[in-house]
């Protein structure tokens, strides 16, 4: 039996390596009501054994990566959310939503349910058997989400409902006759929503369950007969789960700028002590912008760090603690080492770039002191020595930054920590996956989903599951606060700062440029007219100065 992950509030233990994602996986679930004035009834214990051979394939499956690939994963001796999870997302409806509800509880699945009304007003949709079986699974359910939804636009309401469960899948079960749906939300569309959302549907046909196939492009058209060998189907769902949960692998990607083994290279960094070169960028900015902004050369611990900062963002909302444990938990961690990992790769590359100008710089004034008369006649070898140790220093932090991966590290770490900032907000509304879409004339340069970045943030959203919440007035008022007040916001100020700080950087830089460039002229002009004044036979040494310079 699969261990399952500890929903406590406790938060992961930072350690001294970044944290691994968590082993979790989501089946969704739509289907058909059974209405005897729409379709004929099926037969149900059939649908049953379809139903349950399915989820136990795919838990097989899984249990197979937890043994083969564990150490690709987070332990549970780590604490928060770790182990192996398998959840069912079913909204309970009458028929299929409660038939796969009660298989998966069977297999040890953990259910979470999103309703399009509140609980009380849900509860109409019962009677009789159906009623005692909502409430049975209803209780058995880790998580609920009371939705929006009115009677007045009930369509509306079904359907947000069915893409909230397609929002949280990773694959979807679909109970379905094959006819289109008769109205808004109905089965039909959401098949189709799924597979444009780049879920799989497993389709499990209503009258025919044995005749069930795995459908993962949009494009199908093509169905199984009813002869053809379950066995190829069931090896394809297998395939299937290990794609879903395995990291990609990179050995093969067009862009060879990025290793192949980013996920374990991430893996293995480690909690940064001192920030001794990187506070160079720092120092710069400093002088530049002629404020004091300070560099910390000793590094603060990651996850208090971030801890700190993000409960200085909620203060002034107010927000219940659970609602703030809630949102903050599966993701602090994680956000935590990518964002400073980020920061640090960012100001190695950064302090290396203004480095290698400076001492650029450096160089060419120590050749042109290394030309001029006095030196030779002193024979002083110090410019020369100085140019030289200039020029290897440059070799040596540019070889640096390209075997250690500053700017791949810099960039692979912000675009992790990015995601996870705007999943923290975005499963307070029940979840959303950010699809990479990618144009087609970029397409020779590999597909970003096909990255570990792209594994890592599904893997920590996916555990998070859906939120213990009831969208009234109340609630809806605090994520709006919280979105414009903390995200939106706090971006703009962000990004503002920052481009008044660059474009003053800039702007100081040419000055600097323009000033460098006007001394050489200067100096080698000079130098020019002394050469002919004390030399003549020197005057074409002195029009290769200007023309070099």
């Amino acid at each position: 039996m699969l261990a399952t992950a500890n929903s406590d509030s406790e938060t992961l233990n930072s350690g001294i390596h970044p944290p691994k994602p968590p082993l979790v996986l989501h089946v969704g679930v739509i289907g058909h009501r059974p209405d005897p004035q729409r379709r004929p009834l099926p037969d149900v214990d059939a649908l049953h054994l379809i139903i349950a051979a399915i989820l136990r394939r795919i838990q097989e499956t899984v249990a197979g990566l937890a043994a083969a690939k564990g150490d690709l994963f987070c332990s549970d001796e780590l604490g928060f959310r770790c182990g192996v999870t398998l959840r069912i997302i079913s909204s309970l409806a009458e028929g299929a939503d409660q038939w796969v509800a009660d298989e998966a509880l069977r297999l040890s699945y953990e259910l979470q349910v999103p309703m399009p009304f509140s609980k009380e007003e849900y509860e109409k949709d019962f009677t009789g058997r159906a009623l005692s079986e909502y409430n049975r699974l209803k209780d058995q359910a880790t998580a609920i989400l009371e939705l929006d939804g009115s009677r007045a636009k009930g369509n509306e309401s079904y359907e947000a409902a069915g893409r909230m469960v397609i929002r949280q899948s990773d694959l979807l079960i679909a109970v379905w006759d094959g006819s289109d749906e008769k109205g808004r939300g109905g089965t039909g569309q959401m098949v189709r929503d799924s597979l444009a959302y780049g879920v799989p549907v497993i389709w499990i046909r209503w009258a025919t369950p044995e005749q069930w196939q795995l459908l993962d492009s949009p494009q199908w058209c093509v169905l199984r007969g009813v002869d053809d060998d379950l066995k190829g189907e069931f090896n394809r769902l297998s395939a299937l789960v290990k794609d879903i949960m395995m990291p990609p692998e990179l050995g093969s990607a067009k862009n060879k700028s990025i290793p192949a083994d980013g996920h374990e290279s991430y893996n293995a960094e480690v909690q940064r002590r001192w920030n001794a070169f990187g506070c160079i960028w720092r120092l710069l900015r400093t002088i530049v912008l002629f404020k004091r902004s300070g560099c910390v050369w000793h590094v603060k611990e990651y996850y208090q760090t971030t801890e700190n900062d993000w409960q200085k963002e909620w203060k002034p909302l107010g927000a219940g603690k659970s609602l703030v444990d809630w949102t903050d938990c599966p993701y602090l961690t994680h956000y935590a080492w990518a964002n400073q990992l980020a920061l640090h790769y960012g100001s190695l590359h950064r302090s290396s770039t203004a480095l290698n100008y400076l001492l650029g710089a450096l160089a060419v004034l120590c050749a042109l002191l290394g030309i001029t008369s006095l030196v030779y006649a002193n024979r002083d070898l110090a410019p020369i020595l100085i140019e030289l140790a200039s020029i290897g220093v440059i070799i040596i932090l540019t070889l640096r930054g390209a075997f250690a991966h500053w700017h791949e590290r810099w960039i692979e770490y912000r675009i992790l920590a990015e995601r996870l900032r705007i999943a923290r907000f975005q499963n307070l509304l029940g979840g959303a996956r950010q699809n990479f879409t990618l144009p087609r004339h970029l397409g020779t340069y590999g597909n970003p989903a096909t990255t570990w970045i792209y594994w890592h943030y599904r893997a920590v959203t996916r555990a998070a599951g859906l939120p213990k919440v009831k969208f009234d007035d109340a609630y809806l008022s605090t994520i709006r606060a919280t979105f414009c007040d903390i995200l939106i916001q706090g971006q703009i100020r962000y990004h503002k700062d920052n481009a008044r700080d660059l474009s003053r950087i800039d702007r100081q830089l040419h000055l600097l440029a323009n000033g460098m460039f006007s001394a050489t002229f200067v100096a080698c002009a000079l130098h020019f007219i002394l050469s002919i004044t004390m030399n003549p036979f020197s005057i074409w040494a002195g029009i290769l100065l200007v023309m070099l310079n």
